[in-house]
């Protein structure tokens, strides 16, 4: 990776709990839809508009 500046850069972010640390790394990120015994964190505002 070259040392561009970091505004040429993409960057992607993921919000969780840190307990579902240990199944993210053991299987990584899935959709919400199939996921069964997860922490969620989310804003359920935020879900009902997207």
């Amino acid at each position: 990776m070259s040392d561009a500046n970091i505004r040429e850069k993409y960057f992607v972010y993921h919000l969780t709990s840190v307990e579902n640390l240990d199944g993210i790394f053991k299987e990584g990120l899935k959709p919400r839809a199939s996921l069964e015994n997860f922490t969620d964190v989310a804003d359920s505002e935020i879900l009902k508009k997207r």
